[in-house]
């Protein structure tokens, strides 16, 4: 069993380039990962990692990513056990000033419906990731490994 699994929809490459950068963090720290997209993902794939992590962009009104819609509805037949996870998010304000990154809140009460734990508040990204990879990202993913290390 690898430590994180990480779960992910991107149409753009944006959402897959966060977490290929998030991947690549945890790995520099010693903590395994596998990194996966959601349409060639099964429900039961989340039980590959000690931890879950689920990341998905937000379109129109507060939709998450179509391709995580299956999944997720899966997901609320599962019970976790109180498994830790974290979630990511993304969206942009041009195209919702309310619900721009909505898709954080809708993959962390999924994960909290099915009886999971909430490692580290998710991770939101607005507007395009590339200028926040070194900065935001970096140090989310560095707070979120020290809560791996601790709890594995």
């Amino acid at each position: 069993m690898v430590d994180v699994i990480i779960i992910f929809a991107s149409t753009g490459g944006n959402t897959e380039l966060v977490c290929a950068t998030v991947a690549e963090i945890l790995e520099g720290r010693g903590i395994s990962t596998i990194v996966q997209r959601v349409e060639r993902s099964q429900v039961d794939d989340v039980d590959k990692g000690k931890i879950i992590l689920l990341a998905a962009p937000t379109y129109e009104h507060g939709v998450i990513e179509y391709n995580f819609q299956p999944f997720l509805k899966e997901l609320a037949k599962k019970d976790l056990k109180g498994k830790p996870f974290a979630a990511i998010g993304l969206g942009d304000t041009k195209y919702d000033d309310h619900y721009h990154i909505e898709s954080a809140n809708v993959l962390t009460q999924a994960l909290k419906k099915a009886k999971g734990s909430t490692l580290v508040h998710a991770l939101r990204i607005n507007k395009s990731p590339l200028p926040q990879l070194e900065t935001v990202v970096r140090e989310w993913t560095l707070h979120l490994a020290k809560k791996i290390t601790e709890s594995i």
